[in-house]
């Protein structure tokens, strides 16, 4: 195990430092417009009082002591503690940088133009010629020693030269401003310093830089808990014991939430880092769990805010750090896990809280009411949620003329869906033949993830029986659904002989209208205009099958949305070339809705007539089965 440091250090604290560039990082590359950028944010802080501290990003490096090669067996050869720490203290210590030698040069850039007297120096490994090139920039003057033409003969000194030339450039607008500027850059601008202890600096470069993973702010906090000096009074063994269980279980809970059926039942797609227990840590901050005064100024509103706000907690309780105290602050961190894991495992609170998260409601009150009420915060959240469906509890409402208002029935039949999922759980625990805990929860990483799809746009509240004609205008239309029709088989053979007949060689479109009139007799009570824009002919689908079948007759979307889960949806098609009705598969899956699929099942409809519509007869059971599913969050029949 690692054991790194981290701190905060200000540009005047690294005044004295020797800093080191290895041989496996690029040269300097740092644009115009990312100077500008870093001069203008030190300014606006400026401009806003200097409260606080302006924080740059992390500065990773490695100790190292100095060029001299027998130092190190010098030390080997000590026997003597006391020697050996005479003995470090005589040797000189550079710093290897790992990540962040683009901002920590254009600093030293800049702290030349300054005027700076002392500054700490930069040397590369295979640019060597580049440590000379800076220190020429302080002989600039008025323009007589340019190094303009010498600029030219390397890249990195060209890149070199434009900074300084950009900050001359900048610093002509704000001259009042330079002396008060000056003194915010050395005392008030302050890296994340990072010491890492990893025997290979190499892999922590390589996935600092060729993976673009910046450190996040949870590596960071890691380090100040891993941190040796926070274990003052301690044995070795002590110590080494604690940083293994906080380790142990921090990579435990890392773990976890990298699972996506739990990260999703908790958060939208949208919100991902490479690490996850960042949003723990998010959270405490937001609630500020240290009950830490006056912090919002020094921990700024960067990204990396929430390290800050742990940075001062710990920085708070220097005095009274040692084991006992961060086993105890750990804990109080770990206790948010906890929360997240218990309703992860219980049947009602994982559903209820999803189903709430999906609503957009935040997961921080949800937190609060928890420990506010837990003893009643199942009933709470059905109390939330009555509120969540109170613009559609009336199940007889009717959303507008052409159901242009359907959209706001998406949270009962989202919570249909999920209540039906418990209601199946409860079914299986009461049954003495199985006796089982829960066994299928629904997914919502699933639901999220289908509505995030390429080209998606979410889920849609769609008609089950279509709200804008059969879309069978077409000849193509027409034979398709003929096709499905007998594909189905609920006619009788006379019946199927003339939509036969048709496939084969009918063009005539009033030839087509007798034959969908004759359809007809087989549609028990068919749903009328007005009825199909009540919640009886709504269900959930995704925005893609939504657009491909939205027209579609009942039997055509009903064959597509059941086969979608297997990976490849299938379309009844009329070969006019072989004059047969066939199959056809097309790769293509979509996670489909447990209700959605009873739906097109007719499971809600206790003796089914006819798969080939929807008819009121279907509908009216839909209805009935919302009503009993859900009559205890308020629902009127």
């Amino acid at each position: 195990m690692v054991n790194n440091e981290i701190e905060l250090k200000s540009i005047e604290e690294l005044l004295k430092f020797n800093f080191f560039i290895p041989n496996y990082q690029r040269g300097y590359r740092w644009t115009q417009q990312q100077v500008k950028d870093l001069l203008n944010d030190i300014y606006e802080f400026l401009q806003n009082g200097a409260s606080g501290i302006y924080c740059i990003q992390p500065l990773v490096v490695k100790k190292k002591y100095g060029n001299d090669l027998n130092i190190i067996q010098q030390i080997r050869e000590v026997n003597d503690l006391s020697k050996v720490e005479e003995e470090l203290a005589k040797a000189t210590i550079r710093w290897d940088v790992i990540d962040g030698q683009q901002r920590l040069t254009t600093i030293l850039i800049l702290s030349t133009y300054l005027g700076i007297s002392q500054k700490y120096s930069i040397e590369y490994e295979t640019r060597k010629n580049s440590k000379e090139f800076l220190e020429k920039l302080s002989q600039i003057d008025n323009g007589e020693n340019s190094l303009e033409k010498e600029a030219k003969t390397n890249i990195d000194f060209y890149h070199i030269f434009k900074t300084y030339q950009t900050i001359e450039t900048w610093f002509k607008t704000h001259q009042k401003e330079k002396l008060d500027f000056t003194k915010v850059l050395l005392t008030k601008v302050k890296f994340i310093w990072y010491e890492t202890k990893d025997p290979d600096p190499i892999k922590v470069f390589t996935r600092l830089n060729i993976g673009k993973i910046a450190l996040t702010d949870a590596e960071l906090i890691k380090a100040l808990f891993l941190n040796s000096t926070n274990f003052r009074n301690h044995s070795t063994d002590k110590i080494r014991l604690q940083q293994i269980e906080i380790a142990s279980e921090w990579d435990k809970i890392e773990y976890s939430l990298q699972n996506d059926e739990f990260w999703l039942f908790l958060h939208d797609v949208e919100y991902d880092r490479p690490t996850r227990i960042d949003f723990i840590f998010d959270l405490i901050k937001e609630k500020n769990l240290f009950l830490l005064k006056d912090y919002e100024e020094s921990i700024g509103t960067d990204e990396h805010q929430t390290f800050r706000y742990f940075y001062e907690y710990f920085k708070l309780s220097k005095d009274k750090i040692d084991a006992t105290w961060l086993h105890q602050t750990w804990k109080e961190i770990k206790k948010y896990f906890l929360i997240f894991d218990e309703w992860y495992n219980d049947l009602e609170l994982y559903h209820y809280v999803g189903y709430l998260i999906t609503l957009n409601h935040k997961i921080s009150e949800l937190v609060d009411l928890y420990k506010e009420k837990k003893s009643q915060f199942k009933d709470v959240l059905k109390e939330i949620i009555r509120g969540k469906i109170g613009g559609c509890k009336d199940l007889n409402k009717t959303y507008g003329e052409y159901g242009e208002n359907k959209r706001e029935c998406f949270p009962l039949l989202l919570l249909f869906n999920i209540q039906t999922v418990i209601d199946q759980n409860r079914s299986l625990e009461q049954d003495e033949k199985y006796g089982l805990g829960m066994t299928y929860k629904f997914p919502f990483h699933l639901f999220k993830k289908e509505a995030k799809k390429k080209n998606r746009k979410g889920w849609e509240v769609e008609h089950i029986a279509s709200n804008s004609g059969d879309n069978l205008d077409s000849e193509k239309n027409q034979k398709a659904w003929l096709a499905a029709v007998i594909y189905i088989g609920t006619i009788d053979e006379s019946l199927k002989t003339e939509i036969e007949k048709f496939l084969n060689d009918g063009e005539n479109h009033l030839e087509f209208q007798e034959i969908r009139n004759k359809l007809k007799s087989y549609e028990v009570n068919p749903l009328t205009a007005d009825n199909k824009q009540k919640i009886w002919n709504f269900a959930l689908l995704d925005s893609t099958t939504n657009e491909e079948y939205q027209n579609d007759p009942f039997p055509i979307k009903r064959i597509c949305i059941l086969t979608k889960e297997t990976g490849y949806k299938s379309i009844v098609k009329y070969n006019e070339k072989e004059h047969k009705i066939e199959m056809v598969k097309e790769r293509s899956s979509a996670f489909v809705p447990p209700c959605t699929k009873n739906i097109f099942t007719k499971a809600y409809t206790d003796i089914p007539t006819n798969l080939g519509s929807w008819t009121e007869l279907d509908a009216a059971a839909y209805k009935k089965s919302i009503f009993e599913t859900l009559k205890q969050f308020g629902v009127e029949q």
